[in-house]
């Protein structure tokens, strides 16, 4: 054994050829073995569509997640990475609260027979009488803080899509739970901010209540009609139509700019780009919608382009949007 062990330190490589890094995202990127999953929705996938925009989940994106095509576009190792950090910050809270006394249970599945829905809570709590549920979202940045948690000039809000997973949590447990705590915290920076998520009827509708405040932008009616829809592509195996583009018309800049889907600094460097004389390739660079940019379906969805451009630091910031 140790004339083994004194070979193998004699053929050694040189430590400074050893990529460390390298290795390790190879390992992380890696990806599983995929196949058809049950038919269920989720929480996470759930969408709405609110004049001619949609808020949330693209249908075409879950369609192929829910049919088991191959993924193009896995996640990369940084990518990885910030969600195994949010994963590690969800069990720190867990933890906290345990030691406080306060903790129920976490990590609940359950289902909704009546939509096909399958979730899962990330903690349940009982605090003063009040038995709730609680979501915890880590971000990080100036702008998801901005946007999120807020500053002195500027309230924060929830990220509209996560605003409709807590409400579909208070809405199926609408009878059994106070509600839902939505948690919170920069992953960089360390600061929080809770709401309150509720779920308000109004009469044969529902909708979520924020902070007491009723935003009747999501009625469940609304949220229910899109699984429904994704349920008739599924059932006569059509594929839905893109909800967003990976490269935007100069229409359709614009208008996401206008309704604050898009940076201000990306929104003048597309300017930027259109007075230069250098890059003659002005197409290639048109800012596309963040769903588009992260998914893990974009060379699949986009086969019949010639060549769908890589993630770059434009679609990281709108990840925060």
């Amino acid at each position: 054994m140790l004339q083994k062990q004194k070979l193998a330190l004699e053929n050694k490589t040189p430590l400074r050829n050893i990529k460390l890094v390298e290795l390790t995202d190879k390992i992380v990127t890696t990806p599983d073995f995929i196949a058809e999953r049950a038919k269920h929705f989720y929480p996470s996938a759930a969408s709405i569509k609110v004049g001619d925009k949609v808020i949330g989940a693209c249908l075409r994106q879950s369609f192929y997640a829910m049919t088991g095509v191959p993924q193009t576009n896995p996640p990369t190792a940084k990518s990885w990475w910030k969600m195994r950090l949010g994963t590690l910050v969800e069990k720190d809270l867990v933890d906290v609260w345990k030691r406080g006394g306060f903790h129920v249970n976490n990590s609940v599945k359950f289902y909704n027979e009546l939509i096909n829905l399958s979730g899962e809570l990330d903690d349940v709590l009982l605090i003063a009488g009040n038995l709730f549920c609680c979501e915890i979202k880590s971000i990080e940045g100036y702008y998801a803080v901005k946007e999120h948690i807020g500053t002195k000039e500027k309230p924060g809000y929830p990220k509209l899509p996560q605003l409709m997973q807590a409400f579909l949590y208070t809405w199926h447990f609408r009878d059994r739970l106070s509600g839902c705590k939505m948690y919170y915290i920069a992953r960089d920076s360390g600061d929080q901010k809770e709401y309150t998520v509720e779920c308000f009827q109004d009469g044969d509708d529902f909708f979520p209540m924020v902070d007491g405040i009723v935003d009747r932008r999501f009625p469940l009616s609304g949220i229910i009609k899109r699984y429904q829809e994704l349920k008739e592509h599924l059932r006569n195996k059509t594929v839905p139509d893109r909800d967003f583009a990976y490269q935007m018309t100069d229409e359709q800049i614009e208008k996401a700019f206008k309704d604050g889907d898009l940076s201000t600094s990306i929104y003048e460097t597309w300017h930027k780009v259109l007075k230069s004389k250098k890059i003659k390739d002005k197409d290639s660079r048109r800012p596309g919608n963040w769903q588009c940019s992260w998914c893990s379906w974009k060379n699949h969805c986009y086969s019949d382009v010639k060549e769908v451009k890589a993630d770059s630091e434009c679609s990281e910031e709108l990840l925060q949007n």
